[in-house]
């Protein structure tokens, strides 16, 4: 069971503050989508074959049509909370024509530092106030999006340990 408790919607799409009470079966969206776990019970998605275990460091990004599902962690109870973000698509082709360079999560693993943890609260806050004005959400948002995705690309672009052949005897 899915709760939203919060919602704004700008430009980019829609940001919902979200209550997970119990799994999500695989699903897709035409939308790519960032989530971050703010806090709760603990839990993990599969992205293809990638399990990504949501924490403080790390949130889940998702590329548009890419099938992802969450489980709780054997033995949590309670709820698991989020902020996610579901991006359009024209929103992130227009920011990568602009930029020259695409806004696509090489990695789902999303790295969360601390400027990325405080631009989340930062975004978090706004969203929650009634006062805000949708432009400096928007703002917001856009800079935390841009993050994120830099860090979801960076960290697929770790070097990887090449092995030579091995036999099995």
């Amino acid at each position: 069971m899915a709760e939203a408790y919060a919602l704004h919607e700008g430009d980019f799409g829609t940001a919902i503050v979200l209550e997970l009470r119990a799994d999500l079966v695989a699903h897709a969206h035409s939308e790519a989508q960032i989530a971050f776990w703010l806090g709760g019970a603990r839990g993990a998605a599969h992205v293809g074959d990638q399990i990504v275990e949501y924490s403080e460091d790390v949130a889940l990004g998702v590329n548009a049509f890419e099938s992802h599902d969450f489980a709780m962690r054997p033995g949590s109870d309670g709820a698991a909370v989020f902020l996610v973000f579901m991006v359009r698509h024209e929103w992130l082709k227009e920011r990568a024509d602009a930029a020259g360079r695409g806004f696509r999560f090489a990695s789902p693993r999303v790295h969360i530092d601390s400027a990325l943890r405080r631009a989340c609260w930062q975004v978090l806050d706004l969203i929650l106030s009634a006062q805000s004005p949708k432009a400096e959400l928007d703002d917001e948002v856009e800079k935390l999006l841009e993050a994120a995705t830099d860090a979801a690309n960076d960290l697929g672009r770790m070097p990887r340990i090449e092995m030579g052949a091995s036999l099995d005897h």
